[in-house]
């Protein structure tokens, strides 16, 4: 199976913490750019309601804070569920996975196709 940049980024991150506990701050910071860009949209609203005196700046600082509030939840419910999700990963595979031109199945129980040898 080859997996994508992003699916690689995310194997990373997550081998990472394989041996310790997974921060929300760390996971802000993997996420930093989408972060940084809700800051900018919130700043913008910002601008624009003191520049205009608009409340239309209002519903932008209010969307960018609620799906950086949103984004903090999912963070932190992540944070709370990593040691379980860290005991079911199998990290054989994980490892498997991320090695250069690795061809594993996509999952254990694939069949072999029909004309290829083992």
């Amino acid at each position: 199976m080859k997996i994508t940049s992003t699916q690689r980024r995310a194997l990373q991150f997550f081998r990472q913490h394989q041996f310790v506990d997974l921060m929300v701050w760390q996971q802000i910071r993997f996420n930093w750019l989408s972060c940084l860009l809700l800051c900018i949209f919130a700043a913008a609203g910002l601008a624009f309601l003191l520049l205009t005196g608009s409340g239309t700046g209002w519903l932008w600082v209010g969307l960018a804070t609620g799906a950086l509030v949103r984004d903090i939840g999912r963070f932190r419910a992540l944070a709370r569920l990593w040691p379980l999700y860290r005991e079911i990963t199998d990290w054989k595979r994980v490892a498997d996975l991320l090695e250069p031109d690795s061809e594993v199945p996509l999952s254990r129980n694939s069949q072999v196709p029909p004309g290829s040898s083992t």
